[in-house]
Protein backbone atom coordinates (compact mmCIF):
# COMPACT_ATOMS: atom_id res chain seq x y z
CA UNK A 1 0.00 0.00 0.00
CA UNK A 2 1.39 3.41 -0.95
CA UNK A 3 1.55 5.62 2.18
CA UNK A 4 0.22 8.71 0.38
CA UNK A 5 -2.53 6.89 -1.47
CA UNK A 6 -5.98 7.92 -0.28
CA UNK A 7 -8.29 5.42 1.37
CA UNK A 8 -10.85 5.87 -1.39
CA UNK A 9 -8.24 5.24 -4.10
CA UNK A 10 -7.11 2.08 -2.33
CA UNK A 11 -10.70 0.90 -2.20
CA UNK A 12 -11.46 1.84 -5.81
CA UNK A 13 -8.42 -0.05 -7.10
CA UNK A 14 -9.19 -3.11 -4.96
CA UNK A 15 -12.85 -3.05 -6.01
CA UNK A 16 -12.00 -2.84 -9.73
CA UNK A 17 -9.39 -5.59 -9.44
CA UNK A 18 -11.75 -7.96 -7.63
CA UNK A 19 -14.60 -7.11 -9.98
CA UNK A 20 -12.47 -7.87 -13.05
CA UNK A 21 -11.04 -11.11 -11.64
CA UNK A 22 -14.41 -12.46 -10.46
CA UNK A 23 -16.20 -11.50 -13.67
CA UNK A 24 -13.49 -13.07 -15.84
CA UNK A 25 -13.61 -16.30 -13.82
CA UNK A 26 -17.40 -16.42 -14.04
CA UNK A 27 -17.51 -15.85 -17.80
CA UNK A 28 -14.72 -18.35 -18.45
CA UNK A 29 -16.32 -21.15 -16.43
CA UNK A 30 -19.85 -20.55 -17.70
CA UNK A 31 -18.52 -20.38 -21.25
CA UNK A 32 -17.06 -23.89 -20.94
CA UNK A 33 -20.18 -25.43 -19.39
CA UNK A 34 -22.34 -28.04 -21.11
CA UNK A 35 -25.38 -26.93 -19.11
CA UNK A 36 -25.17 -23.12 -19.11
CA UNK A 37 -28.14 -22.51 -16.78
CA UNK A 38 -26.76 -24.93 -14.17
CA UNK A 39 -23.29 -23.40 -14.44
CA UNK A 40 -24.63 -19.87 -13.95
CA UNK A 41 -26.36 -20.89 -10.72
CA UNK A 42 -23.33 -22.83 -9.48
CA UNK A 43 -20.68 -20.19 -10.18
CA UNK A 44 -22.88 -17.33 -8.95
CA UNK A 45 -23.01 -19.19 -5.66
CA UNK A 46 -19.34 -20.04 -5.20
CA UNK A 47 -17.93 -16.81 -6.65
CA UNK A 48 -20.46 -14.16 -5.61
CA UNK A 49 -22.81 -15.50 -2.91
CA UNK A 50 -20.48 -17.64 -0.81
CA UNK A 51 -16.97 -16.67 -1.84
CA UNK A 52 -14.58 -18.67 0.34
CA UNK A 53 -12.30 -15.66 0.83
CA UNK A 54 -15.04 -13.78 2.71
CA UNK A 55 -15.52 -14.76 6.39
CA UNK A 56 -19.32 -14.46 6.31
CA UNK A 57 -19.80 -16.44 9.54
CA UNK A 58 -17.81 -14.24 11.86
CA UNK A 59 -18.86 -11.48 14.21
CA UNK A 60 -16.14 -9.35 12.62
CA UNK A 61 -17.60 -9.52 9.12
CA UNK A 62 -21.23 -9.15 10.19
CA UNK A 63 -20.48 -6.05 12.26
CA UNK A 64 -18.24 -4.62 9.53
CA UNK A 65 -20.90 -4.94 6.82
CA UNK A 66 -23.71 -3.73 9.07
CA UNK A 67 -21.67 -0.67 10.02
CA UNK A 68 -20.67 0.12 6.42
CA UNK A 69 -24.20 -0.28 5.05
CA UNK A 70 -25.60 1.95 7.80
CA UNK A 71 -23.03 4.69 7.20
CA UNK A 72 -23.35 4.36 3.42
CA UNK A 73 -27.07 5.11 3.66
CA UNK A 74 -26.34 8.21 5.71
CA UNK A 75 -23.56 9.54 3.44
CA UNK A 76 -21.87 7.32 0.89
CA UNK A 77 -19.07 9.85 0.33
CA UNK A 78 -17.73 9.32 3.88
CA UNK A 79 -18.95 5.78 4.59
CA UNK A 80 -15.64 4.04 3.97
CA UNK A 81 -13.56 6.40 6.07
CA UNK A 82 -16.07 6.41 8.92
CA UNK A 83 -16.34 2.61 8.87
CA UNK A 84 -12.57 2.36 9.36
CA UNK A 85 -12.91 4.63 12.40
CA UNK A 86 -15.11 1.92 13.94
CA UNK A 87 -12.54 -0.81 13.16
CA UNK A 88 -11.10 -0.99 16.73
CA UNK A 89 -14.62 -1.51 18.14
CA UNK A 90 -15.42 -4.14 15.51
CA UNK A 91 -12.18 -6.00 16.27
CA UNK A 92 -12.96 -5.81 19.99
CA UNK A 93 -16.43 -7.33 19.47
CA UNK A 94 -14.84 -10.05 17.35
CA UNK A 95 -12.26 -10.81 20.02
CA UNK A 96 -14.91 -11.03 22.73
CA UNK A 97 -16.94 -13.43 20.59
CA UNK A 98 -13.85 -15.57 20.01
CA UNK A 99 -13.17 -15.74 23.74
CA UNK A 100 -16.76 -16.82 24.39
CA UNK A 101 -16.47 -19.54 21.76
CA UNK A 102 -13.19 -20.81 23.21
CA UNK A 103 -14.78 -20.88 26.68
CA UNK A 104 -17.73 -22.84 25.28
CA UNK A 105 -15.39 -25.31 23.60
CA UNK A 106 -13.72 -26.00 26.93
CA UNK A 107 -17.07 -26.64 28.63
CA UNK A 108 -19.22 -29.75 28.67
CA UNK A 109 -21.45 -30.42 25.67
CA UNK A 110 -24.50 -29.62 27.78
CA UNK A 111 -23.29 -26.08 28.47
CA UNK A 112 -21.46 -25.50 25.21
CA UNK A 113 -24.29 -24.20 23.01
CA UNK A 114 -25.87 -21.97 25.67
CA UNK A 115 -22.55 -20.17 26.25
CA UNK A 116 -22.11 -19.16 22.62
CA UNK A 117 -22.71 -15.61 21.33
CA UNK A 118 -26.17 -15.29 19.77
CA UNK A 119 -24.70 -14.83 16.31
CA UNK A 120 -22.87 -18.15 16.61
CA UNK A 121 -26.08 -19.87 17.65
CA UNK A 122 -27.58 -18.55 14.42
CA UNK A 123 -24.58 -19.75 12.40
CA UNK A 124 -24.81 -23.27 13.82
CA UNK A 125 -28.59 -23.40 13.38
CA UNK A 126 -28.32 -22.39 9.72
CA UNK A 127 -28.82 -25.48 7.55
CA UNK A 128 -26.46 -24.08 4.91
CA UNK A 129 -23.59 -23.91 7.40
CA UNK A 130 -21.12 -26.76 6.92
CA UNK A 131 -18.49 -25.51 9.40
CA UNK A 132 -17.85 -26.91 12.86
CA UNK A 133 -17.63 -24.68 15.91
CA UNK A 134 -13.84 -25.09 15.85
CA UNK A 135 -13.70 -23.96 12.22
CA UNK A 136 -15.92 -20.96 12.95
CA UNK A 137 -13.63 -20.02 15.84
CA UNK A 138 -10.57 -20.26 13.60
CA UNK A 139 -12.16 -17.91 11.05
CA UNK A 140 -13.01 -15.44 13.82
CA UNK A 141 -9.46 -15.56 15.11
CA UNK A 142 -8.09 -14.64 11.68
CA UNK A 143 -10.70 -11.94 11.09
CA UNK A 144 -10.24 -10.15 14.41
CA UNK A 145 -6.60 -9.44 13.54
CA UNK A 146 -7.56 -7.43 10.45
CA UNK A 147 -5.86 -4.10 9.98
CA UNK A 148 -7.07 -1.17 7.89
CA UNK A 149 -5.58 -2.51 4.66
CA UNK A 150 -7.12 -5.97 5.11
CA UNK A 151 -10.48 -4.40 5.89
CA UNK A 152 -10.45 -2.25 2.76
CA UNK A 153 -9.61 -5.34 0.67
CA UNK A 154 -12.40 -7.33 2.33
CA UNK A 155 -15.01 -4.62 1.76
CA UNK A 156 -13.90 -4.24 -1.86
CA UNK A 157 -14.12 -7.99 -2.47
CA UNK A 158 -17.55 -8.25 -0.88
CA UNK A 159 -19.02 -5.24 -2.72
CA UNK A 160 -17.56 -6.39 -6.04
CA UNK A 161 -19.14 -9.81 -5.52
CA UNK A 162 -22.49 -8.22 -4.67
CA UNK A 163 -22.43 -6.01 -7.76
CA UNK A 164 -21.70 -9.02 -9.96
CA UNK A 165 -24.43 -10.96 -8.19
CA UNK A 166 -26.91 -8.25 -9.23
CA UNK A 167 -25.52 -7.94 -12.75
CA UNK A 168 -25.80 -11.69 -13.39
CA UNK A 169 -29.27 -12.01 -11.86
CA UNK A 170 -30.94 -11.48 -15.23
CA UNK A 171 -29.20 -14.60 -16.55
CA UNK A 172 -31.16 -16.72 -14.09
CA UNK A 173 -34.58 -15.34 -15.00
CA UNK A 174 -36.94 -16.98 -17.47
CA UNK A 175 -35.46 -17.06 -20.96
CA UNK A 176 -36.90 -14.64 -23.49
CA UNK A 177 -37.51 -16.15 -26.94
CA UNK A 178 -34.72 -15.12 -29.30
CA UNK A 179 -36.85 -13.28 -31.85
CA UNK A 180 -34.98 -11.01 -34.21
CA UNK A 181 -36.50 -7.56 -34.25
CA UNK A 182 -36.30 -5.34 -37.32
CA UNK A 183 -35.85 -2.20 -35.22
CA UNK A 184 -33.53 -2.95 -32.33
CA UNK A 185 -30.34 -1.49 -30.95
CA UNK A 186 -28.13 -2.58 -28.07
CA UNK A 187 -26.90 0.73 -26.74
CA UNK A 188 -23.52 0.82 -25.04
CA UNK A 189 -23.09 2.42 -21.62
CA UNK A 190 -21.34 5.40 -23.22
CA UNK A 191 -24.25 5.89 -25.64
CA UNK A 192 -26.78 5.65 -22.80
CA UNK A 193 -24.89 8.33 -20.89
CA UNK A 194 -24.83 10.58 -23.98
CA UNK A 195 -28.59 10.20 -24.43
CA UNK A 196 -29.10 11.17 -20.77
CA UNK A 197 -26.56 14.00 -21.06
CA UNK A 198 -28.56 15.70 -23.82
CA UNK A 199 -31.94 14.93 -22.27
CA UNK A 200 -30.77 16.73 -19.13
CA UNK A 201 -29.60 19.64 -21.26
CA UNK A 202 -33.06 19.85 -22.89
CA UNK A 203 -34.48 20.13 -19.37
CA UNK A 204 -31.99 22.86 -18.46
CA UNK A 205 -30.10 20.59 -16.08
CA UNK A 206 -26.31 20.96 -16.08
CA UNK A 207 -24.32 18.52 -13.88
CA UNK A 208 -21.69 20.36 -11.81
CA UNK A 209 -23.42 23.70 -12.53
CA UNK A 210 -27.00 23.40 -11.27
CA UNK A 211 -27.23 19.67 -10.48
CA UNK A 212 -25.24 17.00 -8.65
CA UNK A 213 -23.54 14.36 -10.82
CA UNK A 214 -24.51 11.60 -8.36
CA UNK A 215 -28.19 12.52 -8.61
CA UNK A 216 -28.04 12.53 -12.41
CA UNK A 217 -26.22 9.20 -12.47
CA UNK A 218 -28.79 7.65 -10.14
CA UNK A 219 -31.56 8.74 -12.52
CA UNK A 220 -29.72 7.13 -15.44
CA UNK A 221 -29.35 3.92 -13.41
CA UNK A 222 -33.09 4.02 -12.82
CA UNK A 223 -33.79 4.46 -16.53
CA UNK A 224 -31.39 1.73 -17.69
CA UNK A 225 -32.04 -0.71 -14.85
CA UNK A 226 -28.30 -1.15 -14.40
CA UNK A 227 -27.57 -2.14 -10.76
CA UNK A 228 -24.83 -0.64 -8.60
CA UNK A 229 -23.48 -0.87 -5.07
CA UNK A 230 -22.33 2.70 -4.43
CA UNK A 231 -23.08 5.36 -7.03
CA UNK A 232 -19.54 6.73 -7.22
CA UNK A 233 -18.16 3.27 -8.02
CA UNK A 234 -20.66 2.70 -10.81
CA UNK A 235 -19.63 2.66 -14.47
CA UNK A 236 -22.36 5.13 -15.42
CA UNK A 237 -21.27 7.66 -12.80
CA UNK A 238 -17.66 7.57 -14.02
CA UNK A 239 -18.78 8.07 -17.62
CA UNK A 240 -21.21 10.82 -16.62
CA UNK A 241 -18.36 12.87 -15.17
CA UNK A 242 -17.15 13.44 -18.74
CA UNK A 243 -19.69 12.13 -21.28
CA UNK A 244 -17.80 13.50 -24.30
CA UNK A 245 -14.24 12.70 -23.25
CA UNK A 246 -14.50 9.21 -21.74
CA UNK A 247 -13.52 7.43 -24.99
CA UNK A 248 -11.39 8.03 -28.06
CA UNK A 249 -12.52 10.94 -30.30
CA UNK A 250 -13.26 8.54 -33.17
CA UNK A 251 -15.53 6.39 -31.02
CA UNK A 252 -17.22 9.40 -29.42
CA UNK A 253 -17.91 10.88 -32.86
CA UNK A 254 -19.68 7.68 -33.95
CA UNK A 255 -21.66 7.64 -30.70
CA UNK A 256 -22.65 11.30 -31.08
CA UNK A 257 -23.76 10.74 -34.66
CA UNK A 258 -25.89 7.80 -33.52
CA UNK A 259 -27.42 9.80 -30.67
CA UNK A 260 -28.03 12.72 -33.03
CA UNK A 261 -29.95 10.47 -35.45
CA UNK A 262 -32.47 9.74 -32.70
CA UNK A 263 -32.77 13.32 -31.48
CA UNK A 264 -33.22 14.48 -35.10
CA UNK A 265 -36.73 12.99 -34.89
CA UNK A 266 -37.60 15.69 -32.36
CA UNK A 267 -38.32 19.29 -33.26
CA UNK A 268 -35.42 20.73 -31.28
CA UNK A 269 -32.91 22.53 -33.54
CA UNK A 270 -31.00 24.06 -30.60
CA UNK A 271 -30.23 20.61 -29.23
CA UNK A 272 -29.07 19.35 -32.64
CA UNK A 273 -26.82 22.38 -32.96
CA UNK A 274 -25.37 21.60 -29.53
CA UNK A 275 -24.60 18.01 -30.59
CA UNK A 276 -23.13 19.26 -33.88
CA UNK A 277 -20.93 21.68 -31.94
CA UNK A 278 -19.68 18.82 -29.73
CA UNK A 279 -18.94 16.74 -32.84
CA UNK A 280 -17.00 19.63 -34.44
CA UNK A 281 -15.01 20.06 -31.23
CA UNK A 282 -13.57 16.54 -31.45
CA UNK A 283 -10.05 16.07 -32.76
CA UNK A 284 -10.56 13.09 -35.05
CA UNK A 285 -7.69 12.00 -37.28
Amino acid sequence: MEPNESIQNQFDQAFQHNYNVLKAAFLQEVGKASDREYAIQYYRNILFEQNELIPYRTVFFQELITTFQHLNRLDETTALERTLEYLPQICNSSEQAFEQVMLALSSSLVLQFSQLPDLYKDFLSDESNDLSLEQLAYQEQLAMKSDEENTIELLALYLASQQLLMETASDTEAKIPETKLEHSHQFTRSQQVLFAHYIFKMAGIEPRINADISACAEIVHGLTGMPYTTIKNSELYKKFRDPIGNSSPTKVKKDLELVRSYFAKLDHPKLLELIDKDIRGLSVE
